[in-house]
C-alpha cells in the first residue's frame, strides 16, 4: 500500500509541476490592511518560475503592493493555460481545468536581484524560441500559425521586461502549503 501511495503522490506532484511551469499567469490574493473584516484583493498577475519558486510581477498600480507592506501572507493560484474556447468547452461539460493553489509569504525581490530575474526571463524566452525553431518544419508551421498559447506566453514574458507603459514590482512567492491540488484528483 505504501508503494501505491508514493506512486500516486509522485504522479500528483508531476501533474502539479506541469500546471505550474506551463503557465505564465495566475491569481494573487492579498489582505487589504485598512479593512478590519480582512477583505481580500484578488487580481491576475504574471509570473515566472525560477529555482522552484514563482517570481510574481505585480504592476505598480496594484493594491497588492500596499497590502504586502502590511502583511506578507498571501495565496497564489495557477490553472492549466487552456486557450479561451477550449476552457469554455471544458467548463460547459463540468470539467474544470487542473489547478494548483498555494499559501505562503510574498517577499519583495531585492534591487540587486531584479536584473538577474529579468535576465532569466530573457533566457526563458530565447530557450522557448530556440525549441520552436529546432522542431521540424511541419511542426513549426503549426505552432507558428495556430498556437495562440505559445505566442501569448512569449509576448507576455517579453512585455514583462520591455513594457515601457507598465512598471512592475517583482516579488518572490515562498509557498508554505499546497491548499488546492486538483491536478487530477477530482477526475
Amino acid at each position: 500500500m505504501m508503494k501505491g501511495s508514493k506512486a500516486n503522490l509522485s504522479a500528483l506532484a508531476e501533474k502539479c509541476k506541469t500546471v505550474i511551469v506551463s503557465n505564465w499567469q495566475g491569481y494573487l490574493n492579498t489582505v487589504k490592511p485598512e479593512d478590519k473584516a480582512s477583505i481580500i484583493h484578488t487580481s491576475k498577475i504574471k509570473y515566472v518560475m525560477r529555482r522552484g519558486k514563482p517570481y510574481l510581477w505585480v504592476p505598480e498600480s496594484e493594491p497588492h503592493n500596499v497590502n504586502i507592506m502590511f502583511d506578507e501572507r498571501g495565496s497564489f493560484s495557477i490553472a492549466h493555460p487552456y486557450p479561451g474556447p477550449l476552457a469554455a468547452l471544458f467548463k460547459s461539460i463540468g470539467k474544470l481545468p487542473e489547478r494548483v493553489a498555494f499559501t505562503g509569504e510574498i517577499v519583495p525581490v531585492k534591487e540587486k536581484r531584479v536584473d538577474a530575474v529579468k535576465k532569466y526571463v530573457e533566457e526563458a524566452i530565447q530557450s522557448e524560441m530556440k525549441a520552436i525553431s529546432d522542431t521540424p518544419n511541419s511542426v513549426r508551421s503549426i505552432l507558428n500559425s495556430s498556437d495562440q498559447m505559445y505566442a501569448s506566453r512569449c509576448d507576455s514574458l517579453r512585455a514583462l521586461i520591455n513594457d515601457a507603459k507598465e512598471k512592475y514590482v517583482i516579488y518572490k512567492f515562498v509557498p508554505r502549503d499546497l491548499v488546492d491540488k486538483t491536478c487530477g484528483w477530482n477526475q
